[in-house]
């Protein structure tokens, strides 16, 4: 059987593997070479030839190394772990395939706090989409849009989950002029208020950021038909230092009129 000559370089080009290995060889196979060299769990490698990631259980054959080449080089770069990132909107748009200029774009929705899993890797279109890499071991070939003008959205639909942050609340808040309008919002709990007020913006664009209150809680009862002032928090408190929880109703007031909101049939 014909063989390989591979060699596996870190990012820096730091050679991490060097061998003869039979074409059918499973590239799941070299990971395991390079955990046993560097003590990187195989899980958390993602193995690039000429710029695509290679899935795991793809054999090395399929790489297309020229049979004429005397020595049958194969060389390979190992990347960063899997970045995660948040859904922000309740919709993504993925372009299909390896690359990230493919024009197959569709249109999917994904409810708000759920985690996808990307390379890291990022590419800027030629109108200005910011655009993110799907790890191909966990997800189908293709590029998320992160944020990006020409699709009917403001602001990110996508957002980074940075390395050992407390875990993202999902709240929900209802229209001030529809108690059936029922909206979510993804927040992290490293936001201030202030930051919380301009995702419901976001998330309903009729409301305007100077007129929302938050406040600690609802009062129930005879006492809902006030707000004492205490209960008012101030747009520099962090949602940490509140007691807000993961599927609970975000507590507001709105000051605003009928005449604030864009058009709507009330």
């Amino acid at each position: 059987m014909s063989c390989l000559h591979v060699s596996v370089l870190a990012l820096s080009g730091k050679q991490l593997v060097c061998a003869d290995v039979a074409k059918d060889t499973l590239v799941e196979d070299l990971q395991f070479q390079v955990e046993q060299a560097t003590g990187v769990d195989k899980a958390a490698q993602r193995l690039l030839y000429q710029g695509e990631i290679l899935p795991p259980t793809a054999a090395l054959d399929c790489l297309g190394a020229d049979p004429a080449c005397k020595d049958r080089v194969v060389t390979l770069v190992v990347t960063n772990p899997t970045v995660e990132y948040q859904v922000m909107q309740g919709v993504i748009f993925k372009s299909k395939g390896a690359q990230p200029s493919s024009s197959k774009i569709v249109k999917l929705e994904k409810a708000v706090g759920d985690l996808v899993k990307t390379t890291g890797r990022t590419w800027l279109g030629p109108a200005g989409g910011h655009w993110i890499e799907l790890d191909p071991v966990f997800h189908k070939a293709g590029w998320l849009l992160i944020e990006g003008p020409g699709f009917g959205k403001v602001g990110p639909l996508l957002e980074e989950v940075l390395p050992n942050e407390p875990e993202a609340i999902v709240m929900r808040f209802s229209s001030p002029y529809n108690d059936d309008e029922i909206h979510q919002i993804c927040i992290k709990p490293s936001w201030t208020i202030g930051q919380v007020k301009q995702w419901m913006c976001i998330r309903l664009p009729c409301l305007r950021r100077e007129k929302i209150v938050i406040v600690k809680r609802r009062c129930k009862g005879r006492a809902a038909r006030f707000t004492p002032s205490s209960f008012l928090l101030d747009d520099r408190v962090r949602v940490e230092e509140t007691d807000f929880r993961d599927g609970e109703e975000l507590p507001y007031i709105y000051m605003g009129d009928l005449d604030d909101a864009e058009p709507w049939d009330f």
